[in-house]
């Protein structure tokens, strides 16, 4: 149970850096795209989606930072919270992993035309080509492991008696 307390507040506070750098990365994207003057690159989908995303996982890690700081001081309540981060990360990348390949996001802004199209071309694509959506969905697929593999264990009944 300690093994597993520490890797949760590691990967929390880890996850939780990385939820704001996320804020950070969609802000300058956005930021960068009204400054080289091509709002209309901005779809609706394209605003919103990119914050709640951000915002989710930094509350999923802050969770899992407590969960494990629970874990290490052996409460119920910590294995309780695990097991509800494990479910709640894995029905919010579900969520994710369809906004993003299968939902709004995932629909091309129009191309523009004219002086426009090499601003696109090399801005747009170069931010969200394949690369960056293999890396999210390896991110996807590795959050979804984690979870399951705390769900799994805490779900043990060893794990039940260690806190009772």
């Amino acid at each position: 149970m300690t093994a597993l307390g520490i890797v949760c507040v590691i990967l929390g506070a880890v996850w939780l850096v990385a939820s704001f750098w996320g804020f950070l990365q969609v802000e300058t994207i956005r930021v960068e795209t009204e400054r080289v003057g091509a709002p209309q690159l901005l779809t609706e989908a394209t605003v919103w989606i990119p914050y709640v995303d951000a915002a989710a996982n930094a509350v999923l890690a802050a969770v899992l930072f407590i969960a494990g700081t629970g874990l290490l001081r052996f409460r119920e309540w910590g294995r309780k919270l695990g097991i509800g981060y494990a479910w709640t990360r894995i029905g919010w990348s579900i969520v994710a992993f369809v906004l993003a390949f299968l939902g709004p996001y995932s629909r091309q802004a129009p191309i523009p035309e004219g002086e426009m199209y090499d601003v696109y071309r090399t801005f747009m694509q170069f931010r969200f080509a394949a690369v960056a959506r293999t890396g999210m969905l390896a991110a996807l697929l590795l959050s979804v492991a984690f979870a399951v593999i705390v769900l799994c264990l805490l779900k043990r009944e060893s794990y039940r008696r260690a806190v009772s």
